[in-house]
């Protein structure tokens, strides 16, 4: 056996990263599988040429039945059951975390039994676990003869085992991502192994790690068939492997380099309060220990993950001071991301700045495509040596991106996550109240919900140690009276926020270190957990002047949205909102970081801020009176809608358009915006209210009424020649923009503005513009016609305004609704948006993909009632249609939907 191989081999093996997987001619006796096969032919007079064992099963249960089988097994067993060999003795005697085995006996269990060494026993799914790395995980794939039920020994049988245990077949996935595998003695041309490893192997590929199969003979085609899949074959048989390795493991425990010692921070609290933990204060993060075992080796069984959970569950801090350093020593690199601004950008950055720090060089691509994400991670993979673990966190951001933003970023991400080649892992992160938002990406990445992992609140005993285990590093300890007392205070529905559960430490440990032995007393003069959540953000805002206070609190409502997410906010944008000089906030923001309550982030092109933590998004949300929610909601609409513009071309309704026209000295416009309420007033015959509220603008909107001289509608070009007429105070320099006027509306522009020069007034016209269009609304009101398309994930209703679609948008702003529907708890049924956001936690009575189910006998039964397809569906084109007559003002009597071809054949 080449020197190399034993080298890495016992490297792993000492390391605890080996898993055997042994076969069952070696367990069992060098010609077992053949002796049982002989005895159930003679049974079933068996006398084809095929003499494996599963092809004799088959033949014998159908001859026989399934009962005679397994029975006429496991008295063949019983009859030549022998003690353990000296094969089973050396297994016992090697530091394998995990061995999987083809044997139905029970002598590797018996052995370990006398060597008094625990075993893990996985037959079913029901004994699946990820282990504690006190005992060995024994894995039998053909079942055990202790549970007769169990036995796979026919074809089917074989064929069918993943399919009917995914619990057993998943753990398989994450062994062969996370260990190094050895095949011991198995046939190697056998078809049954290479399907299996095939089955096992999918949607992992390529292997990270060179596995080993070792086996007495083999030829140079073998070699190489295993080559493919990173399997090196060491032709040596199975008893002297062993034995080699049982001799050779002492001399190699030395020359293994220890695991690098956790460093602790030098901090003034172990603590986090609301920040999250680094992974540089892995050693201060307790609780989580089971979570990071069991996800982090799901995360490398799979492609894709979401881990989700609600605010303030630590899923940043369990990504960065338990997932990370976890996956790293598994011998992946680890990338932390988040969308920020710009998603893409942000994952490039974070590859480039995670491969620099390992090698001390970036790996900046020169594509420029499609693909430059794909080729920057394929690089990064080339330099490190080392597969990726992409963990992009909170990215509940990316749904405040526009459209095209969120799909730029799916698409790449999705070529990257299914090419073969790099073998990417990527674990979006992010709130639970998002997490039916991801249905929309189905499309690009059809398996989004194949792995999930809801992250939930401490447990008690979780807690406890999150309480403790930080001060094992200090001189200052909770007495346990207080720790009982926190548990109690903190619990809620039986378990325990690691939000709540830091705030409260911090400031314990804050006020009273210097006590060394924290008390209950200590505890009370806080005021308990209640006073303490609310009083760190009033004493930082109490300690401000009164002008400083409500500059921070507004400061603060900039940071938050309607949806009470974290907003990101350069300074230059937060005085823009505010409508202040920015050198009058640059202080404050300074102050605010060094109290905790907000931080400042690096982003593709510039520092950007946001509130520290969601407790902290919330007090501040209590601060808003109601009518600067309203402005804060027109605001956050307006933004939406003039995105939305530039893609749909679809004018504010007049709903949107009067709110805006409400609170119009409290709104902040940018020029796009302004252009969107100006287009929109037009439509609805606003133009006279828009020219009085914009009497004090002229010279901000001068511009941009030079620019739509230039535009398709003549209404358009009218009104704005018109308007800047009013201001032109240079008749020469108007005649010379009029030129941008195109040549078919010359002549109407000019008519118009000729009459003005005979005394026309500017209200005079925008009276008869206002008229004109209200005339034409309702002229092309009168059709009643809509259109629907049905879509599986989402779904638009659509009218005919002059000749041209238009998208109209549902009572969320959005031009597409989610095809889901749910019947809630209160009786009511809703649809779209409010369905798809409650559905974490009314699963059972949310319907997603109706569609699908058109044309099959599928039904759900809500309190008694039977629901069919058709009448889901129904529910949701009923409620498309309520949307457009509310937009359109009027009853629709007629609908197009949109349906597949040969829909009519279901």
């Amino acid at each position: 056996m080449n020197n190399s191989v034993t080298r890495d081999l016992l490297e792993r093996l000492a390391q605890g990263q080996g898993a055997l997987f042994i076969a069952e001619s070696y367990t069992s006796g060098a010609s077992s599988e053949q002796a049982l096969a002989a005895e159930l032919a003679g049974y079933c007079n068996y006398d084809r040429p095929e003499q494996e064992l599963s092809r004799v099963a088959d033949y014998f249960e159908i001859m026989s039945g399934r009962q005679s089988l397994i029975q006429r097994t496991i008295d063949w067993v019983d009859r030549v059951r022998r003690e353990p060999t000296l094969h089973h003795k050396l297994l016992t005697a090697l530091p394998f975390g995990v061995i999987i085995t083809t044997s139905f006996d029970t002598r590797l269990e018996e052995a370990f039994r006398r060597a008094d060494k625990p075993l893990a026993k996985v037959i079913r799914d029901s004994d699946v676990s990820f282990g504690d790395g006190k005992q060995v995980t024994l894995i039998k794939v053909c079942g055990c003869v202790e549970q007769p039920e169990t036995l796979v020994l026919t074809e089917r049988d074989h064929r069918t085992f993943q399919r009917r245990h995914p619990l057993i077949a998943n753990q398989l996935k994450v062994i062969y991502a996370s260990k190094t595998l050895i095949f011991l003695n198995y046939d190697l041309q056998r078809d049954y192994l290479r399907e299996f490893h095939e089955e096992t192997i999918a949607g992992i590929r390529p292997l990270h790690r060179t596995a080993y199969a070792v086996t007495p003979q083999s030829d140079e085609f073998t070699r190489r068939y295993w080559a493919k899949d990173n399997i090196v074959v060491i032709a040596q048989g199975a008893e002297a492997f062993l034995q080699n390795a049982v001799t050779a493991l002492p001399k190699t425990l030395p020359a293994i380099a220890p695991r690098r010692a956790i460093v602790i921070p030098n901090l003034a609290t172990p603590y986090k309060y609301l920040d999250y933990f680094e992974t540089a204060d892995e050693g201060l993060f307790f609780g989580r220990g089971e979570e990071v075992l069991r996800l982090s080796r799901r995360i490398l069984a799979s492609r894709q993950s979401v881990l989700f959970g609600g605010s303030g569950f630590g899923k940043t801090s369990l990504i960065k001071a338990g997932l990370m350093p976890e996956i790293a020593r598994l011998g992946y690199l680890p990338i932390y991301s988040r969308c920020l601004d710009n998603p893409i950008v942000a994952l490039e950055r974070a590859i480039d700045d995670a491969v620099r720090a390992c090698t001390g060089c970036g790996v900046d691509s020169e594509d420029q495509s499609a693909s430059r994400l794909l080729s920057i991670v394929a690089r990064a993979q080339q330099v490190v040596g080392q597969q990726l673990v992409l963990f992009v966190d909170q990215l509940e951001e990316i749904f405040r991106l526009s459209f095209e933003q969120q799909q730029n970023f799916v698409i790449q991400i999705a070529r990257v996550i299914t090419n073969d080649h790099v073998g990417l892992r990527v674990v979006f992160a992010l709130r639970d109240d998002f997490f039916p938002e991801l249905e929309s990406w189905q499309g690009q990445l059809p398996a989004i919900y194949h792995h999930f992992f809801r992250l939930g609140r401490l447990t008690e005993s979780a807690a406890t140690e999150s309480i403790v285990g930080p001060l094992g590093f200090c001189d200052v300890k909770f007495e346990d009276k207080l720790v009982e007392l926190l548990i109690e205070d903190l619990r809620a529905e039986g378990s325990i926020e690691p939000a709540q559960l830091q705030i409260v430490c911090s400031r314990l440990y804050e006020h009273f270190a210097a006590e060394q032995i924290i008390t209950v007393e200590h505890y009370a003069q806080l005021g308990r957990a209640q006073a303490i959540f609310r009083a760190y953000f009033e004493d930082v805002i109490g300690r401000l002047t009164a002008s400083r206070r409500v500059l921070a609190n507004r400061l603060l409502q900039e940071l938050v949205s309607t949806s009470r997410t974290k907003l990101l906010r350069t300074a230059a944008e937060l005085a823009s909102g505010l409508d202040i000089n920015l050198k009058q906030i640059e202080p404050l923001l300074v102050e605010l970081e060094n109290s905790r309550l907000i931080r400042r982030l690096q982003t593709d092109d510039d520092y950007k801020y946001e509130i520290i933590h969601d407790h902290i998004v919330q007090q501040v949300w209590e601060t808003f009176t109601d009518d600067e929610v309203q402005i804060k909601q027109v605001r956050e609409m307006l933004r939406y809608e003039a995105i939305a513009w530039l893609r749909y071309r679809t004018p504010l309704n007049q709903n949107k358009l009067a709110d805006i026209y409400r609170y119009w000295m409290h709104i902040q416009f940018e020029e796009r915006e302004l252009e969107l309420i100006f287009r929109s007033s037009l439509t609805f015959g606003k133009l006279k209210l828009w020219h009085e509220v914009t009497a004090a603008r002229l010279s901000q909107l001068k511009d941009m009424y030079v620019r739509l001289l230039g535009d398709d509608n003549r209404d358009v070009t009218c009104a704005a020649a018109v308007l800047l007429h009013a201001q032109a105070e240079d008749a020469a320099w108007l005649s010379e923009v009029l030129i941008k006027v195109r040549d078919v509306h010359q002549h109407e522009v000019r008519k118009t503005l000729r009459q003005f020069q005979q005394g026309r007034s500017v209200e005079a016209f925008t009276d008869e513009i206002d008229n004109s269009n209200r005339r034409k609304r309702r002229d092309w009101r009168g059709t009643n016609i809509i259109g629907i398309d049905f879509g599986t994930g989402s779904s638009a209703v659509a009218v005919i305004e002059s000749g041209d679609p238009i998208i109209i948008p549902n009572q969320e702003g959005s031009k597409f609704t989610p095809s889901v529907v749910a019947f809630t708890h209160r009786g009511e049924i809703v649809v779209g948006t409010p369905a798809l956001l409650q559905a974490p936690v009314n699963p059972e009575r949310t319907v997603f993909s109706i569609k699908r189910q058109l044309g099959t006998t599928w039904s759900l039964s809500i309190d008694g009632k039977i629901y069919g397809a058709v009448e889901i569906a129904a529910i949701i084109i009923n409620y498309l249609k309520a949307q457009a007559e509310a937009y359109l003002q009027q009853p629709v009597t007629q609908t197009v939907i949109a349906a597949p071809a040969y829909f009519s054949v279901v």
